[in-house]
């Protein structure tokens, strides 16, 4: 008898199950959140997961993007699930930083797709408007598109071009890719 092996796309949706939405659940008792997206994230997401699936299945009121603007809803939190560049990290600290305004979000929980570089963490780390509000930041490492069952891409644009690349640009590069 033949065992069946887990697919690529089974295992990512239960990755965002168990290391995303989870969140919800664990850090805020099961209120309703909005979900804050960047472009990359969105693509991500959405290679396994279908809009009914995330408003079905989890406490999501709302999908929200990231560089859109927004109206505030200060009364529930915020889950961001984001590629960790200075530009994402910096819409973050803005969505909490106004003064005028006040906090976009309740709370954040903060999901980036990979490892979060220094410079993105130190931004994190100098808003005390922002770091009184989070409860959580979690890198979850799911930064491909799965794409069938046994095949995924990094959907690296000019993949070839990283064979003529030297030194610190090479570096740089790999470290996206990491």
């Amino acid at each position: 008898m033949a065992t069946e092996r887990a697919n690529i796309i089974d295992l990512t949706r239960q990755r965002f199950h168990d290391d995303v939405f989870s969140l919800l659940s664990n850090k805020c008792n099961g209120q309703y959140a909005v979900m804050v997206l960047d472009r990359r994230a969105a693509k991500v997401m959405g290679a396994t997961l279908s809009l009914t699936d995330i408003m079905d299945k989890y406490d999501i009121a709302m999908l929200e993007s990231l560089t859109k603007r927004r109206q505030p809803i200060p009364d529930i939190p915020a889950l961001y699930f984001v590629e960790p560049t200075l530009e994402s990290i910096a819409c973050i600290v803005a969505d909490f930083s106004d003064e005028k305004r006040g906090p976009m979000y309740k709370a954040a929980l903060l999901c980036f797709t990979r490892s979060i570089p220094p410079a993105g963490a130190a931004l994190i780390k100098n808003c005390p408007a922002l770091r009184m509000r989070v409860l959580c930041v979690v890198e979850v490492q799911l930064d491909y598109l799965p794409l069938e069952t046994n095949v995924l891409s990094l959907d690296v644009p000019c993949p070839l071009s990283i064979y003529h690349l030297q030194g610190s640009n090479l570096q740089r590069r790999m470290d996206t890719l990491t």
